[in-house]
């Protein structure tokens, strides 16, 4: 059974939903070989992302499906992982990375921009507030990266691009996929 998945959209609802469906469908699969085959191995699922981000909630909502799976998930970037795509990446068990993968990290977007009464705005900064703090959280637990660089980007207003040196650095990835050579020309 093939084990990959795709996210190689913005992150939304609509775009999360088949993968947080096959990550549940292929634990439980694997909860059920366990129970019947002595020292059964969960082969892992593969998620390639190639994302430019997108929504805060559903974001979450795939990294908590991620993060409770008992099969293992690795995420792969080939290209770019970007805002809540890069912390759907950072999320996975095991992360691979190539020579030209581009990681951005930035503060998140208010989720409302319409004409509203004060009350509903403070209320809006709160929970933009509160995303800000849950995001964050997720890439200072699975990574090297230190609040004082995640304060910078909100200080400064700035997005922080990152690519393979950095992303080692601060440990978002674990692995770089090596370039293969092709053997005679085809």
């Amino acid at each position: 059974m093939s084990r990959i998945l795709y996210l190689f959209d913005n992150v939304s609802s609509e775009t999360i939903k088949p993968i947080c469906e096959k990550i549940i469908e292929y634990n439980e699969t694997d909860n059920k070989a366990e129970k019947i085959t002595k020292d059964y191995v969960r082969e892992p699922i593969k998620l390639y992302i190639d994302s430019y981000g997108g929504e805060c909630y559903a974001c979450l909502s795939l990294v908590a499906a991620m993060r409770t799976s008992k099969t293992p998930i690795h995420t792969y970037c080939n290209g770019f992982c970007m805002s809540s795509g890069a912390i759907i990446f950072i999320a996975g068990h095991k992360r691979f990375i190539t020579n030209y993968t581009t990681m951005c990290i930035h503060q998140v977007s208010s989720i409302s921009n319409r004409y509203t009464k004060l009350l509903d705005m403070k209320e809006n900064v709160e929970e933009t507030e509160y995303l800000q703090k849950t995001l964050f959280d997720i890439i200072l637990k699975y990574s090297k990266v230190k609040q004082t660089q995640l304060d910078k980007i909100i200080k400064q207003k700035k997005d922080w691009f990152l690519h393979k040196e950095d992303i080692l650095k601060y440990k978002l990835a674990d692995i770089v996929i090596e370039e293969q050579e092709v053997k005679n020309g085809k």
